[in-house]
């Protein structure tokens, strides 16, 4: 990947205060209701489960080469070469838009929690948006990277 310039991990806090109610409710369900309304809770509980750890955080990593951006224990990931970035720009994103990945105009975003983001705008006329609560750091190294590959 390239000597790493930038990495950071930043949790879901709002999710996971999302997921722990809906764990108590399922908790309630399965041990109040017999029947399918019981069976309904387990098996809604096994998902909320899954999905907390497959999306729990979004782990970025910047190096000279890449941008390399995954979800939770990054098995859902994005990595995008430093010589197929045009620019680099921070943005906010609409509440509209939402958390985890979306296709938003253009390309596509990665976003775990909040409104910022750093916006790359690809040779391919797409774009990708990483969602971050430290977007001043990430564009600074997004361009620190491009400057070493000569790109920007």
């Amino acid at each position: 990947m390239g000597e790493t310039n930038y990495q950071h991990r930043q949790s879901g806090k709002m999710l996971k205060v999302v997921m722990l109610i809906l764990v108590v409710i399922m908790g309630y369900m399965i041990f109040t209701q017999p029947g399918i309304p019981g069976q309904f809770g387990i098996l809604t509980l096994g998902v909320i489960l899954i999905v907390s750890w497959l999306f729990g955080s979004l782990n970025v990593l910047v190096s000279s080469r890449e941008i390399a951006v995954a979800f939770g224990p990054g098995w859902i990931k994005r990595r995008i070469a430093v010589s197929s970035i045009v620019s680099v720009k921070i943005v906010q994103n609409s509440w509209l838009l939402g958390w985890g990945i979306r296709v938003i105009p253009n390309g596509l975003m990665f976003n775990i929690a909040g409104f910022d983001a750093v916006e790359l705008e690809l040779r391919n006329g797409g774009v990708f948006r990483i969602g971050t609560d430290e977007p001043a750091r990430l564009e600074s190294a997004i361009r620190e990277a491009m400057q070493m590959k000569g790109v920007y």
